[in-house]
C-alpha cells in the first residue's frame, strides 16, 4: 500500500499501518528449533513509536512432541538488539489436527532491546511521517503475543531439513 492508502485503513480500522522497522527473532532447546523471521514493527501515522508487531513467517523443527510449557528463549536479530524473550509452547496436536499455538513474552531473566528505524521510515523524519526529532533508535521493552499454524511430522521443507517441521504466523503488541 501506498501511505495515502495506509493511512486510509488506519483510520478506517484504528490499526497502526506505518512500518517502523524488521527484525528476526531465532532460538532452540536442542529439541525445538524457533525462527520467527520479518517481524514487522508497525506504528500510527501520527506517532513515533511502533505499538504492535506481527510476522506471516514462523518456521521450525522439533525431534520430538514438545511438551506443553516447553519454553525456548529467541534471541533478535535484523533492527533489533539484544533482545531475547520466551516463547512457550501452549498447544501441541501432532496425532489430531496437526495445529501448535504458542505464546511470546519476556519471561525470568528476558532483555528488552533496541529496534533501529527502517531506512524508509528515518528518512521520512521531520516531513510530516513522524513528530520532528523522532530518534533514530527505539527502545522495546517487551513484545507479547502469540503464535499459531501448522504441524508437518515426518516432513521436513528445503529450509528446514530433518524429521519434522511447524509454520505459521505470530502477532502482538509493543513495550
Amino acid at each position: 500500500m501506498d501511505d495515502t492508502t495506509k493511512a486510509g485503513f488506519e483510520k478506517a480500522l484504528k490499526i497502526p499501518s506505518f512500518d517502523v522497522g524488521v527484525a528476526n527473532l531465532r532460538g532452540s532447546d536442542g529439541n525445538l528449533v524457533v525462527n520467527m523471521d520479518g517481524i514487522t514493527f508497525l506504528r500510527f501515522q501520527t506517532e513515533a513509536d511502533p505499538r504492535i508487531w506481527a510476522t506471516n513467517n514462523v518456521t521450525g523443527t522439533y525431534a520430538t512432541d514438545p511438551t506443553l510449557g516447553t519454553r525456548v528463549r529467541l534471541t533478535s536479530s535484523g533492527a533489533l538488539a539484544g533482545l531475547t524473550h520466551t516463547f512457550e509452547v501452549r498447544q501441541w496436536n501432532a496425532g489430531g489436527d496437526n495445529n501448535w499455538g504458542a505464546f511470546l513474552y519476556r519471561g525470568n531473566g528476558d532483555t528488552g532491546g533496541t529496534l533501529t528505524r527502517s531506512g524508509i521510515d528515518a528518512a521520512r523524519a521531520g516531513t510530516g511521517y513522524l513528530p520532528a526529532g523522532a530518534a533514530a533508535t527505539i527502545p522495546i521493552t517487551e513484545l507479547r503475543g502469540g503464535a499459531a499454524g501448522n504441524l508437518s511430522p515426518g516432513s521436513s521443507s528445503a529450509s528446514h531439513p530433518g524429521g519434522n517441521s511447524f509454520a505459521g504466523t505470530a502477532a502482538g503488541t509493543v513495550r
